[in-house]
């Protein structure tokens, strides 16, 4: 049996996160480390076809009994190891492969987000090709997850078309026309977000309108066409 493990070239991944440098979407993001194998107390090597290792942004919808969807949003994959041309397989017993991932600054890949619903993940992951093995199957991955943000500027946007009046039929057959005014730059969390709402009664100079409730929400949507897993 061969144990496989991901370790870092500095620091250390005791933690959550797996180290790394760079501002992505910025400039690249480099992950460095080193994907090590070590013989079991058996001190037999195993058979195997490859040892690869990459950095993946993952997003997930998430349901009460768990992950119900995956998609892959960006991958960079490196192959450290692979079986001679000529053999089925070979012999892998104690080996360090260094690693260098640079995940450039174009990257179609999010920033780290977790909601109730749905989640943005990245990793980076180790996967041990093998001969089949009775409760192993034929790999092994190894990983950590990356603590990423986006740190670029949100692209410019068309000016919005000038708003206007819309009618609508409210309670007692009164009539309504009104005009609601949104911002048209990005808002982020704890942003105040100015809408404005103009109400004007139909045929009834004596109705007012007593209260008026906005609510802003959210929308995320998965695109189950895209490669899951």
């Amino acid at each position: 049996m061969v144990k496989l493990a991901v370790v870092p070239t500095r620091g250390n991944a005791g933690g959550k996160f797996f180290p790394s440098t760079g501002l992505l979407a910025l400039t690249p993001v480099k992950v460095e480390g080193i994907v090590r194998t070590r013989l079991d107390d058996d001190r037999r090597p195993l058979q195997a076809r490859s040892i690869e290792v990459a950095v993946r942004c993952y997003e997930s919808r998430i349901g009460r009994v768990g992950v119900l969807h995956t998609n892959v949003l960006a991958e960079y994959r490196q192959t450290l190891w692979e079986k001679p041309r000529a053999a089925d397989f070979e012999d892998v017993a104690d080996t360090d492969l260094p690693f260098k991932i640079v995940v450039p600054q174009r990257t179609k890949g999010l920033s780290t987000q977790n909601y109730q619903n749905y989640r943005v993940y990245w990793r980076v992951e180790a996967t041990f090709n093998h001969l089949p093995m009775t409760g192993l199957g034929t790999r092994q991955v190894k990983g950590f997850e990356l603590a990423l943000t986006r740190y670029d500027s949100p692209r410019p946007q068309q000016p919005p078309a000038p708003p206007t009046y819309s009618t609508t039929h409210g309670a007692r057959a009164l009539a309504l026309e009104h005009l609601v005014s949104l911002p048209s730059t990005a808002a982020g969390p704890l942003d105040i977000i100015p809408i404005s709402v103009r109400l004007r009664p139909i045929g009834d100079d004596n109705a007012k309108v007593v209260s008026v409730a906005i609510m802003v929400q959210r929308r995320v949507l998965v695109s189950d066409a895209a490669a899951a897993s």
